[in-house]
């Protein structure tokens, strides 16, 4: 595992690397949406679970407030729980504070998951896929209850590597994970023509961006007669065969993290709008 210096979380620390590099112009487009309504943007990096249950029961209660004034306020964790339980999403969370009430307008994780191609460029046998992806919807249902008093659900999963392949099981097991709603998938493939170049092959990734940021929803869903407010998470996979492409064929950019990531602020902030009038 640490052979050169290098652990198994290195192609998760590039990747969330990446991610953290839209968080500044994320929140300057977030405080441009919100400024004909008013309020103002909240960032936090971590919610305490009591928090969490706390603002679920009453939403006038204020997350992110000082230890003196929860002590002065004589505020009661009503789960039996330490300060370092909660939950820390890889891009934060993004509230939009107005009016009184705290409103999620973003909640961002990154999983990177697959070494299959990095055994077969060494000419090793492939090994089972792994499944610390699924961990992610503990965190769904704990942001569930930050969005218990919005109709909709602004949680978004940036998931990449081999393992998510549609070859593979993962990713239809996200999608059980996630009322059987189809992920939103991108996969990267070699060059199949001499005459297709890598201009070509970027312009479909390009295309399939496109795509993917126009079918985003947010609005919770109906999945039948009791489960009439459903919280969907979007899902967004992007993937390579581990046999054919290298290593870090398939981690996310920049750019597109920040469109897909901006897509759901402005989706959220015109909920949150209408909540207003």
């Amino acid at each position: 595992m640490h052979k050169d210096g290098r652990t198994l979380v290195d192609d998760s620390n590039v990747s969330e690397g990446n991610l953290k590099t839209i968080i500044d112009p994320l929140l300057a487009y977030a405080r441009d949406l919100i400024t004909p309504h008013g309020g103002c943007i909240q960032y936090f990096k971590f919610v305490e679970f009591h928090e969490l249950e706390e603002f679920m029961r009453d939403p006038s209660f204020t997350l992110g407030r000082t230890d003196a004034e929860k002590e002065n306020l004589d505020i009661k964790p009503l789960l039996k729980t330490s300060s370092s339980r909660g939950i820390r999403p890889d891009a934060g969370i993004i509230m939009w504070n107005v009016k009184g009430k705290q409103y999620p307008l973003y909640i961002g994780e990154d999983k990177v998951q697959g070494t299959n191609d990095k055994l077969h460029a060494a000419g090793k046998p492939r090994q089972a896929t792994g499944n610390a992806i699924e961990r992610y919807f503990k965190n769904v249902r704990a942001e569930e209850m930050m969005c218990a008093h919005v109709p909709y659900f602004p949680s978004v999963v940036f998931a990449s590597g081999c393992d998510f392949h549609h070859s593979e099981t993962i990713a239809a097991r996200l999608e059980i994970g996630n009322y059987c709603v189809p992920n939103h998938s991108m996969y990267i493939t070699n060059n199949e023509t001499e005459t297709e170049t890598d201009v070509t092959s970027q312009n479909k990734v390009t295309e399939d961006m496109r795509n993917l940021v126009a079918n985003i929803r947010i609005q919770k869903r109906t999945m039948g007669k009791y489960i009439p407010f459903a919280s969907v998470a979007t899902v967004c996979v992007k993937a390579h065969k581990w046999n054919e492409m290298p290593h870090k064929s398939s981690l996310w950019m920049p750019h597109e993290y920040l469109a897909v990531s901006k897509r759901i602020v402005e989706l959220a902030t015109k909920e949150v709008a209408l909540l207003l009038e």
